[in-house]
């Protein structure tokens, strides 16, 4: 079995970014979105009009200060490899008590269709808007988006 890493997010957190599960590379390093291509921190900082920091810790004081948090869906899971779909015997993270922890987060942004769908399986009842946006993992089809295109829905989902 993994884990997933504890909440980054403080009394001031205004939206809720939830992803799976971390990957391999994340697990490794003991960091969130810590695989070289994912362009997670990318995005985060081409919202916000920034340049990206290179230290882990200046990431996450980033996250706040943009009164933003951060956690994954699946607290416990199987997987091998870092593919969503390769999940497996997935039990949540409290989200629902993050959200009475935190009465100041009003909207959820899910990062990829898996994590909606885990959390719709598990937390369709909470009562927050929510919106899906496109994956910052590298996604190799013919239907890919660009990282602009990407970062651009971010954008409008921060900025609603």
């Amino acid at each position: 079995m993994k884990h997933s890493f504890d909440p980054i997010v403080d009394a001031t957190s205004k939206v809720l970014i939830l992803g799976t599960a971390p990957g391999e590379a994340s697990l490794k390093a003991g960091q969130y979105y810590a695989h070289p291509r994912n362009r997670f921190w990318d995005i985060i900082y081409s919202v916000f009009g920034q340049s990206k920091e290179t230290d882990y810790h200046d990431r996450v004081r980033f996250l706040v200060n943009n009164k933003l948090a951060l956690w994954d869906v699946c607290a416990v899971f199987d997987r091998s490899g870092s593919l969503d779909s390769k999940i497996t015997n997935e039990y949540p993270n409290d989200i629902e008590k993050l959200l009475q922890d935190f009465p100041g987060i009003e909207l959820i942004l899910l990062t990829s269709v898996k994590a909606e769908q885990l959390y719709l399986k598990h937390f369709r009842h909470l009562n927050i808007r929510r919106i899906r946006v496109p994956s910052p993992s590298p996604t190799p089809s013919r239907n890919a988006m660009t990282f602009h295109q990407k970062a651009q829905i971010w954008k409008e989902a921060l900025t609603r």
